[in-house]
């Protein structure tokens, strides 16, 4: 609600512009019969802003200037994901791998639309991020 307005609660709607990119790279690197190297990477960025704000009266939009209302709050984004993973198989033996796996992942939200690609393509490797090292082994029993 907004008290401008009246104190009944309402929605507001506008017109979205939105911006992105998903760029991923995987491949595999065979180093012998039993030795391999797997990766995989992505960047996606998206970014949006909203204009053109209105509310619905007896079901028909009016315009409404929420930038200035007391309540407003910025519903642009600019969201930065970074994923990454690499894992190195190892078939020690006849049906038993060893597997050791990197992962990365970092995840952020300016909220600035009008940031540049350039700007936000560095930025995403300045967020914060989880890593994780995870170790596997398994043996096949010959029965």
């Amino acid at each position: 609600s907004d008290p401008a307005i009246g104190p009944e609660a309402f929605s507001v709607f506008g017109d979205r512009d939105v911006d992105q990119l998903d760029f991923e790279l995987r491949g595999i690197i065979t180093f012998s019969r039993t030795v391999s190297l797997q990766f995989f990477s992505q960047i996606f960025l998206a970014r949006g802003a909203y204009a053109g704000f209105r509310r619905f009266v007896a079901g028909q939009p009016v315009a409404y200037d929420y930038s200035s209302s007391s309540v407003f709050f910025s519903p642009d984004f600019n969201e930065a994901v970074f994923n990454a993973n690499v894992l190195l198989r190892w078939e020690y033996s006849p049906g038993s791998t060893l597997y050791l796996v990197w992962t990365q992942g970092r995840f952020g939200d300016s909220g600035l639309f009008a940031t540049g690609f350039g700007r936000r393509l560095s930025d995403t490797f300045d967020l914060p991020h989880d890593d994780a090292l995870l170790l596997k082994i398994s043996y096949w029993l010959p029965l």
